[in-house]
């Protein structure tokens, strides 16, 4: 069964806090890092950040996937770097907004290849009838300890995808590849995971039927990692309206032509 683009959209940083995150969650990650890693030079790092957690930027999410009247029935989070809190999965409390019902699968710590891996396993749960419709919620947040040698991302943020089996761009190709040694750049990315959807958001925005191709790819971990979306049929009036899935109008002249103003100068610093 062929499986749909139906819907993406990139996620401005909330206000501290929008998910429910305190000062006190904060400082208990701080003291939980301490315990396995020894005292740290200073804490400043949890005032300078932008001390937006997970929780917050899905709680954000919900209202783009429609809350309980989305039809999301499986959840796919992707998080490249830790949270700066330890007292909520962010994927449960998605699921609870969305009311209760998805299936929750986490993808962790893969750094360019989790947006694809988690891709490719909505694509099996869809295909097979294991599920209707799929969101994929990547994330990146800014608020860690520095360390030497580590850039750390420069904002927070989510890019939302969803998929289904019904109008918009066809995933016609999906392949994610080991990149040898002797291929591998002497660079060390460490944020800015989410450009690449940040820059698919756009292009999706300007034409929600047209081709959408993205890639990505990660020296450190090693990782060649590539998708592409291909038009289904001819773009109808009708499908434009389908292509924008649950929670909304297809893009138009009234509306913006970036769906993340907040995070234009992300972009420009990664």
């Amino acid at each position: 069964m062929p499986v749909a683009l139906e819907r993406l959209s990139a996620v401005g940083p909330p206000p501290a806090g929008h998910g429910g995150t305190t000062a006190a969650d904060l400082a208990e990650y701080a003291d939980d890092l301490e315990t396995v890693y020894g005292p740290l030079p200073d804490r400043g790092w949890l005032e300078r950040g932008e001390r937006v957690s997970y929780p917050d930027l899905v709680t954000a999410a919900a209202d783009v996937l429609g809350g309980p009247d989305g039809g999301v029935d499986l959840l796919l989070t992707v998080t490249p770097v830790p949270d700066c809190q330890a007292r909520v999965l962010p994927g449960c409390l998605l699921a609870e907004l969305l009311g209760g019902r998805p299936q929750v699968v986490g993808v962790n710590d893969q750094g360019a290849a989790g947006v694809f891996t988690a891709l490719r396993l909505a694509r099996g749960r869809l295909a097979d009838g294991g599920a209707r419709r799929a969101a994929v919620v990547v994330m990146e947040q800014s608020t860690l300890p520095p360390e030497p040698g580590y850039a750390l991302p420069p904002g927070s943020g989510a890019a939302v995808l969803v998929l289904g089996t019904g109008a918009g761009p066809r995933l016609a190709e999906l392949t994610v590849r080991r990149l040898p040694a002797a291929e591998r750049r002497p660079e060390r990315r460490s944020g800015g995971w989410l450009r690449p959807w940040y820059e698919a958001a756009l292009r999706y925005a300007a034409d929600p039927c047209g081709e959408l191709a993205v890639a990505d790819r990660d020296e450190a971990l090693g990782y060649d990692c590539r998708v592409l979306f291909t038009p289904a049929t001819p773009a109808t009036p009708v499908e434009r309206a389908g292509a924008a899935g649950a929670g909304g109008p297809a893009p138009g002249p009234d509306r913006p032509t970036t769906p993340f103003p907040r995070q234009s100068a992300l972009e420009a610093r990664t």
